[in-house]
């Protein structure tokens, strides 16, 4: 433990103040090391106590003024907190800062035999990759659009927020690092994904970007679905003949899934003769996902059909794969 600095006269009872405006800025990466001048105490004699203070440095655990280092004659220049990374110079009386954390961020200004006069002072601004932001939460959606906000970082380590990412992960059970990342290209802490798939699960993650780095990712947000669409797909048929004079099979294979945009109830199946009219159409709801063959019965004789077949999901159907197929002749009658 180092004895108190004893002041001599009326200098013990002083309190410096340093307006916000007074000293030099000095911007330094964390980790880094910087060199503060006592300019003051250059080529002055017959000094008798150089002190140096930081204010507001939370990482002396205080935001009031801390006295770091002293040079007495008896004592000589010693460091009193952080002796580590904090050694006081002599005879220069500049103070020597390595490794720099986010915690020495402060006005550092040193006091030359106790006079309240100017003094040099230095705003030392530690920077660093921002803290990271908040959950990121789900204001409003579409079938292809989320609208997401979040809390912004706690600290942005004195270097201005300049984007979000957004990381964008389709899926409960895919990796993040397999995930899409989208830019927001400015500082809100609002910002629309677009592009996304009908009726799929996503969920995000958010991270800030500043003149330093990356912060790291935030929580991921709850899980959500995107709103259903009507399907783009179509079914692909695979056999369409007559099996009868009456009668006509039809086979095929559903769309891919990722056209489906929506629960798969299963198919619409559509026929009329060729020659009627539009409106003259038989329709034909064939319930489930797994049926893949069907036979029309009761159809005229040597007869051109067309015969069509949309899958069908909550919002609608899908478009029609459509195919002719003629019955067969009848028999003769004697």
């Amino acid at each position: 433990m180092y004895p108190p600095l004893r002041l001599h006269g009326l200098f013990a009872l002083i309190t410096i103040v340093i307006r916000a405006t007074d000293g030099e800025d000095r911007y330094v990466g964390v980790g880094d090391n910087t060199i503060l001048d006592c300019d003051e105490a250059k080529h002055q004699p017959g000094i008798t106590s150089v002190e140096w203070f930081c204010r507001s440095c939370s990482s002396l655990g205080t935001v009031k003024d801390s006295r770091v280092a002293v040079y007495t004659p008896e004592l000589g220049a010693t460091p009193l907190i952080h002796p580590s990374r904090i050694r006081l110079e002599s005879p220069s009386y500049s103070l020597y800062i390595s490794a720099l954390e986010t915690g020495d961020t402060g006005t550092w200004y040193c006091r030359v035999d106790g006079r309240n006069k100017p003094i040099s002072a230095y705003h030392v601004k530690v920077t660093d990759v921002p803290s990271t932001p908040g959950k990121p939460l789900v204001m409003s959606f579409s079938s292809r659009t989320v609208k997401l906000s979040w809390a912004p970082p706690l600290n942005i380590h004195s270097s201005p927020i300049l984007e979000y990412v957004i990381r964008v992960r389709n899926g409960e059970d895919t990796d993040w690092a397999d995930s899409e990342t989208v830019p927001s290209e400015n500082n809100s802490t609002v910002y629309s994904v677009i592009g996304l798939k009908p009726f799929n699960v996503y969920s995000f993650r958010v991270s800030a970007v500043n003149g330093v780095g990356q912060s790291p990712e935030s929580e991921e947000s709850y899980y959500m679905i995107t709103l259903r669409e009507v399907p783009s797909g179509k079914p692909t048929i695979t056999s369409a003949h007559n099996t009868s004079s009456d009668s006509i099979y039809l086979a095929w294979e559903p769309p891919h899934p990722s056209t489906l945009h929506g629960e798969f109830l299963g198919y619409q199946l559509s026929y009329r003769s060729r020659d009627a009219e539009k409106s003259n159409v038989t329709k034909i709801k064939i319930k489930g996902p797994n049926v893949s063959q069907y036979t029309i019965k009761n159809l005229s004789v040597f007869t051109q059909y067309l015969v069509s077949l949309e899958v069908v999901n909550p919002e609608g159907y899908g478009p029609a794969t459509t195919v002719v197929v003629m019955t067969d002749e009848g028999g003769i009658d004697n």
